[in-house]
């Protein structure tokens, strides 16, 4: 057996500014580049600090493996409504997406509906429906009005991807060596926000996160950083390293570059 191995890259950059009134980081949460911040608030720059390297979790390894060869995630039974022996339709937004084209069934226990896989729902008794795949936005018009209590449940198929939606940069102050075995941030002190408008952005190898956390939001010693998805929780990796202390009032912008040979 030949054993390739695959050459892992992370990049970390923080970046930080006095940011008082907040205007930085509405900037930056838009999707502005540090570049073009910097450039509009000179005076207000303080650092902009490089860190290489992390360690890649065990949990963040398996979910990328898993979307490589679509093993996507499955959801069974959730309510989408509660039959009242008159209505028909009944319309919800499911909690995972996107969802996986073909995958969903809907049920009052009476009538099945069947994904088509082009966005609708053709119900085994004559009745119709349609899945925004992206959204999540569902509608079921039922032949007969499914019985007063019954429970109309959808099962589906989900693409648990780190996208805009769904990938999020954490910083904690938690000193604890990084560990592959590891699921998430350690410190007493942690603090999770979204991709910044754009983000993440992949050109070539790379793949690359950004968040903003802004004057208000985790004011403590960061020491720990890590990405996850903030459904499942599952990280990708964390890296532990002295970044100082974000005091409130000022804005720091987390940059994360993975690349892959």
């Amino acid at each position: 057996m030949i054993k390739e191995s695959v050459k892992l890259k992370t990049v970390w950059r923080i970046t930080k500014f006095r940011d008082e009134d907040g205007a930085i980081a509405r900037m930056l949460k838009a999707g502005a580049s540090i570049e073009d911040v910097i450039k509009a608030f000179p005076e207000r720059f303080i650092a902009d600090e490089v860190e290489i390297g992390n360690i890649l979790l065990n949990e963040g390894a398996t979910e990328l493996w898993k979307l490589v060869i679509g093993q996507w995630a499955e959801v069974t039974n959730e309510s989408i409504g509660t039959g009242d022996g008159t209505t028909t339709t009944f319309s919800a937004t499911l909690t995972n997406k996107p969802v996986v084209p073909g995958s969903v069934s809907v049920t009052d226990g009476s009538e099945t509906f069947t994904d088509n896989g082009d966005g609708t729902l053709t119900g085994d008794a004559g009745g119709s429906g349609t899945i925004n795949y992206t959204t999540g936005e569902i509608s079921v018009t039922f032949n007969t009005a499914p019985a007063s209590g019954a429970d109309i449940t959808a099962d589906y198929k989900w693409l648990n991807v780190f996208d805009e939606t769904n990938a999020e940069i954490g910083v904690g102050d938690g000193t604890d060596a990084e560990d592959a075995t590891q699921t998430d941030l350690v410190g007493t002190n942690t603090a999770y926000v979204g991709m910044d408008s754009g983000y993440p952005t992949v050109d070539g190898n790379t793949v690359t996160f950004r968040a903003t956390f802004d004057g208000n939001t985790a004011n403590f010693a960061w020491e720990e950083f890590t990405v996850r998805h903030k459904v499942t929780g599952i990280n990708i990796n964390r890296k532990v390293v002295d970044k100082g202390t974000k005091a409130s009032g000022e804005t720091w912008v987390v940059n994360l570059q993975i690349s892959m040979s």
